[in-house]
């Protein structure tokens, strides 16, 4: 083999890694419904949202949801209306996030929020 094939070689497989690995390391992303229950099942980073949740918000095994800086509102008809679960084996991380309902008098302490 000659130096340059070697040296094409090396710059080919390089390109490969540099250009094809982000595409398969890429995390996925979960979007949130308009309406009905918001499931993650993948891993899915929110920053900087104001996020209304119109279902419940459903961690599944495996499921790892991150909210940066985001505001989160969760509509609610009556206290226990909504819930927040994270599957054993989920993730739920809340950095600098505030979580509210839309119903004046239900509070958090009313929303069901099973680990």
């Amino acid at each position: 083999m000659s130096a340059k094939f070697r040296i094409a070689a090396v710059i080919t497989i390089l390109l490969i890694v540099v250009l094809v690995l982000p595409v398969n390391i890429a995390e996925a992303q979960t979007p949130l419904p308009p309406a009905g229950d918001w499931i993650i099942d993948d891993t899915t980073v929110i920053e900087n949202e104001t996020i209304v949740l119109r279902g419940n918000l459903i961690v599944r095994d495996g499921g790892v949801l991150t909210l940066r800086n985001c505001e989160v509102y969760i509509h609610c008809n009556f206290p226990g209306h909504r819930a927040i679960e994270v599957e054993e084996g989920g993730e739920l991380w809340a950095y600098g996030t505030t979580f509210a309902t839309n119903v004046q008098g239900i509070n958090l302490h009313h929303l069901f929020v099973g680990i």
